[in-house]
């Protein structure tokens, strides 16, 4: 798979949790995904792609896009994938505190 297939791939997995913060929260509630607060690498958004496409890594988000580098791959590059407006709410609001239950615990 290329780069770019891997980019389509990302943004089905994203348009696949709905199509409002709280479908993706009940998605990734779903799912078992939790994550941390105001880290980017380790917000739900970014560990549901990391564990669905594990060729993955440096799984980031940051505001409306989300990137990740993929293993094994000639190229050494950032793949950038445009996040939804659905995608951007909830990590907001993830963000903000709204959906406790979906923080990580240490």
């Amino acid at each position: 798979m290329s780069a770019v297939d891997d980019g389509v791939a990302v943004a089905k997995l994203l348009a696949d949790l709905g199509d409002t913060a709280d479908a993706y929260a009940d998605a990734l509630r779903a799912k078992e995904i939790k994550g941390q607060r105001n880290k980017s690498r380790c917000c739900p958004i970014a560990r549901y792609i990391a564990a669905a496409m594990p060729n993955l890594y440096n799984v980031t988000v940051i505001r409306k896009r989300l990137y990740f580098l993929v293993a094994n791959s000639p190229i050494s590059a950032r793949v950038w994938v445009p996040m939804p407006v659905a995608a951007e709410q909830f990590t907001h609001r993830f963000d903000e505190g709204v959906y406790l239950d979906l923080v990580e615990v240490a």
